[in-house]
């Protein structure tokens, strides 16, 4: 599941551009454009600073990309290219460091990179693509500064109580640790009693969401899903949280399908919430099978006296099914993606988004697509069980 979070903006990206407006009636691949979808990604805990970090491997992955003709509107698919070089170099201005990273065509048009590597915060990477007699197509993107998203309360916040506190966080359970340059672009998913799926609302009070997605909806409009068990704890927990929290916030406007908040500031609280969630009835379905263990005490062999832990089980929570991918991205991406949003909203025809590159911004010089990247981070919303204290 993670990795579909990992690339649910690349998947957008490829669904939502797509092809030109001309109509190629006999198509030969030498007279059609290229399309490039490539996004460097890595999750935020794994981009390190420094050269020489001692989790440099752990912080590695490999980077992948599709490279396709696009045939235009009498044809449904992509030809997907597989004759080229391609590279990807890296410009460490911050070390005085450089690296090539090279690509091979694993299938379909996707391209994945030889090794595994780590992508660097503010350095620029140019891509190029050599296809067989045609002129190379390149591109340049500069990766963003790092923002990590936590929830914990700012380090100078004063409370008099433990209402005061808890409080404060069921108003405020967002707060990011170090600033960031880049914007996020925040999606939510929940678990429902057929697995993990997207969730279509989310709201804020954050002051620098962007609106251009909003429904016309308030959150004292949202519901949760399904049917309470009167005897589950868990379910009397999130019916409480849910009901406390749109009590908070009823005319925040709700926005379908994700969120793009344009500038985080450091230490600063927001407020954010999505839905509709289902109750989940956790304990007559035994957690679903799924439960922590971690050590609590051990036992001691009389004779060697040797320790062995014991793990205690206990049900995983309905916080645990509910949590918000945040995706930091630089503003190449975040251009193109913000061009493609803001078209589908405003034509609320699908066909019109796919079939045309009008007013979509691209980064590829000789051709079509976007040369962008993406830092991401997956975040639980858990709020303390103090949180019945406050009244």
């Amino acid at each position: 599941m993670r990795k579909y979070l990992q690339y649910v903006i690349l998947l957008s990206v490829m669904l939502l551009s797509g092809c030109v407006e001309t109509i190629v009636m006999d198509p030969h691949e030498k007279d059609l454009p290229v399309v490039i979808h490539c996004v460097l990604s890595n999750p935020t805990d794994k981009v390190y600073y420094t050269v020489d970090s001692a989790s440099l491997a752990g912080s590695m992955q490999k980077q992948s990309m599709t490279i396709k003709y696009a045939k235009g509107k009498s044809e449904e698919e992509y030809i997907p290219v597989e004759d080229a070089v391609v590279l990807i170099h890296a410009s460490d201005s911050l070390y005085g460091t450089e690296g090539t990273m090279r690509f091979v065509h694993k299938g379909d048009g996707t391209w994945e990179s030889e090794t595994a590597v780590r992508i660097l915060k503010n350095t620029k990477y140019t891509l190029s693509v050599s296809i067989p007699g045609r002129e190379t197509v390149w591109a340049e993107t500069v990766t963003q500064s790092m923002t990590k998203p936590g929830l914990y309360l700012p380090s100078d916040m004063m409370f008099t109580d433990i209402k005061e506190a808890m409080e404060f966080v069921m108003k405020h359970p967002f707060v990011f640790g170090s600033n960031g340059d880049s914007p996020a672009w925040v999606f939510a998913q929940g678990f429902t009693p057929e697995g993990w799926k997207d969730l279509k609302y989310l709201v804020t009070d954050h002051p620098y969401a962007d609106d251009f997605n909003v429904t016309g909806q308030h959150f004292s409009d949202m519901t949760l899903l399904g049917n309470q068990d009167s005897d589950d704890e868990t379910d009397a927990w999130l019916q409480q949280i849910f009901e406390k929290s749109r009590g908070y916030y009823p005319d925040l406007p709700m926005h379908e399908g994700y969120l793009r908040i344009s500038k985080i500031e450091e230490q600063t609280p927001f407020f954010l919430f999505a839905g509709p969630i289902w109750f989940q009835n956790l304990e007559a379905n035994d957690y679903y099978g799924m439960y922590d263990e971690w050590p609590d005490g051990y036992t001691v062999d009389p004779e060697t006296l040797e320790r062995t832990p014991v793990y205690k089980r206990e049900g995983w929570t309905w916080n645990k099914y509910f949590r918000f991918c945040f995706h930091f991205v630089n503003s190449d991406l975040d251009e193109y993606l913000r061009s493609i949003y803001i078209r589908e909203h405003e034509s609320r025809n699908y066909l019109t988004a796919l079939y045309s590159t009008a007013n979509t911004y691209t980064n590829i010089h000789g051709g079509l697509g976007i040369f962008g990247c993406d830092f991401w981070a997956n975040v639980d919303f858990r709020e303390p069980l103090d949180y019945m204290l406050v009244n």
